[in-house]
Parts: structure tokens; C-alpha cells; sequence
């Protein structure tokens, strides 16, 4: 049987994220030069999160570690979905937070910090529990904490306000409940 690209999609997403975040990286100087710092900190989150998702995916088991650590909670989770969830709460909404940013619109664009950051305290959650390493972890230790951090502290220091960082966070926890609701099956089961 002949590959297609649909079926390349799946098997390499994470992979080309990868390239793509490196593309992304080096034209952050222009970026910063052409809107200004809290602009570019929401840009590179893009970026950090592409390099997340290939420690998380780019050897292929993600799936496997999560079923044998989580068989009861994502029983229904599949490559499709994995795929469907990353490149759309990510890849497609974090483009979405560089444009709101563009227009000071914080309680969008710091969806991508905080989405990162309740993704980081997961992992950390996972290590605690699990008493080891869980994929994607080191990145969540090393981009996602301190990062995110940075860029809330800075982007409201220049003007995000408490509500815009609440509607953030809520987004954030609402994606994440949507994570778990899809590997669970109350939604989306035969994706």
C-alpha cells in the first residue's frame, strides 16, 4: 500500500514541528523588531511548544507510555487524536494568541503561556507521582516553567489586566479538561 500524505501527517507532525520551530526562532529578531517585546514573547511560545511536543512525540511513544501509565483514564486516546488536539489547541490557537497580541488582545494571546504552564505543572504532577521521567517532561522543566512565568510577569507588566489574565487561565484549564474528556471518550470516540 502506497503512503499518503494524511498518513505521513500522523506519523511525522511532531518532526516537522520541530523544523518548523527552528524556522520560527530564527525570525524572532524580526519580529521583535517590527512590534516589541511583549509581541515577541507570545510569538516564541509557538516555538517552545514545537519543541515540547517532538521530546513528547518524535520518537513515537507517547501512546504507548500514556496507556501503560494511564490505562484507565485515556482508554480511547489514539495517534489521530493526538494529532487532532496538538495541532489545534496549539499549533492553530497559538497562532491565534500572535495575532491577539498584535492587537494587545491579553486574554487570548496569554493563552499560550498559561496553556504551557498547567501542561508543565501536569508533568510535574506525573513525576511526582510516577517517580519518574514522563515524555515531555525536561522541556516543561526547562522552557515551560520559567517561560511562562517571564512572559505573564512581563506582558502585565505592560498591561495585561487580573480579568485577562483569568479568562487566560480559564482558557487554558478548559482546553485541558478538553484533553481529558477525549482521551476518556465523552467526546470525540471514534477519532
Amino acid at each position: 500500500m502506497k503512503p499518503t500524505f494524511s498518513h505521513w501527517v500522523l506519523e511525522n507532525w511532531s518532526r516537522a514541528g520541530l523544523v518548523t520551530a527552528l524556522v520560527l526562532l530564527f525570525l524572532a529578531p524580526l519580529v521583535y523588531v517590527c512590534t516589541g517585546v511583549p509581541q515577541l514573547l507570545i510569538f516564541l511560545w509557538l516555538s517552545f511548544y514545537m519543541l515540547h511536543q517532538f521530546e513528547e512525540h518524535g520518537q513515537g511513544t507517547f501512546l504507548e507510555f500514556y496507556r501503560r501509565m494511564m490505562p484507565h483514564i485515556a482508554p480511547y486516546l489514539t495517534e489521530r487524536k493526538l494529532l487532532v488536539v496538538n495541532l489545534g489547541t496549539v499549533w492553530l490557537f497559538f497562532g491565534g494568541a500572535m495575532y491577539a497580541a498584535l492587537y494587545n488582545e491579553w486574554s487570548l494571546a496569554l493563552y499560550a503561556p498559561y496553556l504551557s504552564l498547567v501542561n508543565a505543572l501536569m508533568h510535574v504532577g506525573q513525576l511526582i507521582a510516577w517517580r519518574g521521567y514522563n515524555p515531555g517532561l525536561w522541556t516543561a522543566l526547562a522552557l515551560f516553567v520559567p517561560g511562562a512565568i517571564f512572559t505573564i510577569h512581563a506582558v502585565t507588566v505592560v498591561g495585561a489586566t487580573l480579568n485577562e489574565n483569568i479568562v487566560a487561565l480559564a482558557l487554558a484549564l478548559l482546553v485541558h479538561a478538553f484533553f481529558f474528556a477525549i482521551g476518556k471518550g465523552w467526546i470525540a470516540r471514534r477519532i
